[in-house]
């Protein structure tokens, strides 16, 4: 594998935290750590062609899955084993553990405070709301959309910088719902990624439903070139 792949986002892929950045080996949604604390590594057998964390219908392998997790922190991870509410590794995630509400239908979320994007730019709900922007208006072009599941059903909303909530008009068990649903939510660097083209400036495209669907295509075209991928400044 070419290391200089991880260099995809010069402007904000991998997380710059405090605690230190933890790879994790699943190949699925849900991210789990070593028990041990120690970062884990696992070579894909494979060459990924998927960088973009939305997952895309023929994009699917498990090589890809290994790599954006090793380059993402999940707003949860997990452990197998955790004295923390719904097994999540605080360590580990950009939310801590969500607030329930008594009728259990919405999550109020808090973000770290102290996560940043690799180019020092601090992470905020901001980048949850451009995911949600993103998702919403391209449910068809999303891999791990099923309908009548989440996002469906749902609404976000953003209550300051490092806190939101989700939600649901239905009420579920709160573990199945954090560890299933919630899970899918990516942080995206909207001060770096929301626009249309390589020579455009960023702006809130994100926030009407044409300007969603046109920077999602722009980013979901750059993440299929995977001959660039050493030399593209996103």
């Amino acid at each position: 594998m070419n290391l200089r792949l991880k260099r995809w986002i010069t402007a904000g892929a991998a997380l710059a935290m405090v605690a230190t950045m933890g790879l994790s080996a699943c190949s699925t949604n849900r991210a789990l750590t070593s028990e041990t604390g120690k970062n884990e590594v696992t070579m894909a057998s494979r060459t990924p062609n998927w960088i973009f964390p939305i997952s895309a219908k023929g994009y699917t392998q498990g090589e890809n899955g290994q790599f954006i997790q090793a380059m993402y922190r999940p707003l949860f991870a997990y452990k197998s084993s955790s004295d923390t509410p719904y097994k999540i590794n605080l360590d580990k995630s950009l939310g801590l553990v969500p607030e329930v509400s008594e009728d259990g239908k919405t999550y109020t979320i808090t973000l770290r405070d102290d996560a940043k994007w690799s180019d020092g730019t601090p992470v905020s709900t901001r980048d949850i709301e451009f995911w949600w922007n993103l998702v919403t208006n391209n449910k068809d072009q999303w891999a791990s959309y099923k309908e009548g599941f989440f996002p469906d059903g749902a609404s976000l909303d953003i209550k300051d910088a490092h806190t939101f909530s989700i939600t649901t008009t239905d009420a579920f068990n709160p573990a199945w719902f954090i560890d299933n649903q919630i899970n899918k939510v990516a942080l995206l660097p909207q001060h770096a990624w929301d626009k249309t083209s390589a020579d455009e400036a960023v702006s809130d495209l994100d926030r009407t439903p044409e300007g969603a669907q046109k920077v999602f295509a722009y980013l979901q075209g750059e993440a299929k070139n995977l001959s660039t991928y050493a030399t593209n400044p996103l």
